[in-house]
């Protein structure tokens, strides 16, 4: 038995040091320059080339090396084999903090104050009151929850969307495509937080922003192809949208042509919100390996119906 590593992260040598740290033993192969393929039984996957997967054919099970698994699912060719994703629950903490300064930034108009400094210009602003507004996050999982009960806990108000429905403590919880609109409507910070699928991808277009109040912001923390670009850029230059922060690209890195980079309402981040730790990532693919070979059920499998 086997794993092989089909990785395109820009640091994979770390990734390989790390695995073999954890075994020595282990036989790890890497795509492309493996052979013998037919002896490999369990993948390791970050954002694999389409059609990659389809040349193992004794393959039993996937593990996504990332908490979402839409990379994988692009694939016309994919085995229909168990697929697991990462649970790290230190990405929800990273999450919460990444938001919460965010927010704050957003409130005490730090980066207009910056810009300020550039221009040796002294002038306050009155800052955002956070009891006169509402943050909604689209997204209810296991990170959306910590999220929103982190921002919660400060005292900011928080309501939810998500497809299916949610009891959280102290969060008001809208379900599903009827309740959508109200959600929006009372949203004056909008965070995505939603799995990549059919049903979601686009979601941040036109149409939703025209149903937020005048002057929202857009937080955009899940993956680039839920946003339409171009519908964020009208929404912001006729200022029914006051900014955005996307943290998340459809092309990553960036191209450095793309308009967002000198748009003066949005705020860019290299993806770095939730970087996953491959001290904890490393042990549950691990373990599943372990649980393979013994022919035991593995943690976190996600549902193909759902796409998570």
């Amino acid at each position: 038995m086997a794993i092989v590593l089909i990785s395109q992260h820009p640091n994979s040598s770390k990734w390989i040091h790390l695995l073999k740290s954890f075994n020595k033993n282990l036989d790890l192969r890497i795509y492309p320059f493996d052979s013998d393929r037919e002896e490999v039984d369990y993948a390791l996957t970050w954002k694999p080339p389409l059609g990659a997967l389809k040349n193992y054919p004794n393959l039993k099970a996937i593990a996504s090396l990332r908490a979402g698994v839409d990379d994988l699912l692009k694939d016309p060719d994919l085995p229909k084999i168990p697929i697991t994703r990462i649970i790290d629950p230190k990405v929800a903490q990273s999450m919460g903090y990444y938001l919460l300064g965010t927010i704050m930034n957003y409130f005490c108009h730090l980066t207009s104050y910056k810009e300020r400094q550039e221009q040796k210009v002294w002038e306050q602003r009155p800052n955002i009151i956070a009891d006169n507004l509402t943050v909604g996050i689209m997204g209810l999982g296991a990170i959306g929850k910590e999220v929103a009960l982190k921002l919660n806990s400060i005292g900011l108000n928080v309501i939810g969307w998500a497809k299916s429905k949610k009891e959280i403590s102290n969060i008001n919880c809208f379900q599903g495509e009827k309740e959508f609109y109200s959600f929006l409507n009372q949203s004056n910070i909008l965070i995505c937080l939603l799995p990549l699928t059919k049903e979601t991808k686009g979601i941040l277009n036109k149409k939703t922003f025209q149903q937020l109040p005048k002057g929202a912001h857009i937080i955009n923390v899940a993956r680039g192809e839920h946003l339409e670009e171009d519908h964020l850029i009208e929404m912001l230059n006729n200022n029914h949208l006051s900014g955005a922060t996307l943290d998340v690209f459809k092309q990553e890195p960036l191209d450095p042509s793309h308009p967002f980079w000198e748009h003066d309402k949005i705020t860019i981040t290299p993806h770095v919100s939730s970087l996953s730790n491959p001290n904890i990532v490393i042990p549950q693919v691990l373990k599943n390996y372990e649980l393979l070979k013994q022919n035991k059920p593995l943690n976190n499998i996600i549902s193909l119906e759902k796409g998570y």
